[in-house]
């Protein structure tokens, strides 16, 4: 992986809050610009990172992460240091921290210390029966058998069924249609619910329906029907100023229906023709270089990434652009090499 793609290149759950771009906003706040700190972060290069992206957009429009500074912040991967929609303390600690425990007090005639300690209560995963303060169950969970509050159980029940507990107001469902269970606010079911009947609720003015292309709910807007219209026609509405198509994806494939600026339509033109727009001072084509890229923006300077092997012709900030097997690479001269002979900078 080269430096400069890592540079170039991307916890409290927020639910069911369709987000609407605003007309007057000159970037789009779930576009390839607003989201390129979020992919940077993810480390990802090649065909991982053009999904990494796809994956970071889809989630900032439906609403359940933010590109522009809002919590939860979109994220593709654990490991990258946001904790993302789908991660949690048990999932990714690493993102999200270490799961709450127990705080016990030891006091001595001279001295008092407090500690935190992880209060265990059985033998993980099948035996989770033993003893726990009054107020609290045993429960299988992030790999130990522990001690939690008796209505904050739902986090170690299991998907789809999710029988656990929630807080007073809160509801217990599956993520996604997956198998983490979460707590949501009852008034916002919508994204625990199961597609396609999609029956949950959202905030007053915003409808509940089955995502584009996938099998989980998401609340919308009357303006954004297009993320739950039929993918690829992709008939929906967009805010002012968007328009609705499905998304780009590998082989020629057209993944799910979406919104994006007129200058972004790269983003649902199909690989590897790529004819769509793309922001003042970039290239649409496909990543890769080939059919098994989806369509993405590159800079004009940094074409290298959308350029086809072996031939290999795009530019680089820096270094030259070669075959790297099935794709090309930004490689920089060591000292004493001749970049017009590629053997010669492996």
């Amino acid at each position: 992986m080269t430096a400069r793609k890592v540079l170039v290149g991307f916890a409290v759950l927020a639910l069911g809050a369709g987000m609407t771009a605003s007309v007057a906003t000159a970037v789009s706040p779930c576009g390839y610009r607003a989201c390129s700190e979020e992919v940077a972060a993810s480390g990802l290069s090649g065909q991982a990172r053009g999904a990494c992206l796809r994956q970071v957009m889809a989630d900032c429009r439906a609403g359940r992460c933010s590109c522009t500074g809002g919590s939860p912040p979109c994220s593709c991967v654990c490991g990258d240091g946001l904790c993302g929609p789908s991660e949690n303390c048990s999932t990714c600690p690493q993102d999200c921290g270490p799961c709450p425990t127990m705080t016990s007090t030891t006091t001595t005639p001279t001295s008092s210390s407090t500690q935190t300690t992880l209060r265990l209560c059985g033998t993980y995963p099948d035996s989770c029966d033993g003893p726990c303060p009054a107020g609290q169950s045993c429960v299988p969970y992030a790999g130990y058998c522990q001690c939690v509050p008796s209505d904050q159980t739902c986090r170690a029940s299991q998907g789809p069924a999710c029988g656990g507990t929630c807080p007073a107001g809160q509801t217990c469902g599956p993520y996604l249609g997956g198998a983490t269970c979460i707590c949501v606010d009852s008034t916002q079911t919508c994204d625990i619910s199961q597609a396609p009947a999609c029956g949950g609720t959202c905030s007053p003015g915003q409808m509940c329906g089955q995502r584009s292309g996938t099998n989980y709910c998401t609340c919308f807007a009357p303006d954004t029907t297009c993320f739950v219209s039929d993918t690829p026609a992709c008939g929906g509405t967009c805010p002012s100023g968007q328009v609705c198509g499905p998304e780009s994806g590998v082989q020629g494939t057209l993944g799910s229906c979406t919104c994006v600026y007129p200058d972004d339509t790269c983003l649902i033109s199909a690989s590897p023709m790529c004819g769509g727009n793309c922001p003042s001072g970039q290239v649409c084509g496909p990543y890769g270089g080939n059919a098994t890229g989806s369509c993405f923006c590159e800079n004009a300077n940094s074409t290298c990434d959308i350029s086809a092997a072996p031939a290999c012709g795009g530019t680089c900030q820096s270094g030259r652009c070669v075959s790297a097997g099935s794709h090309c690479d930004c490689i920089s001269s060591p000292s004493g090499a001749f970049l017009d002979r590629p053997e010669a900078v492996w």
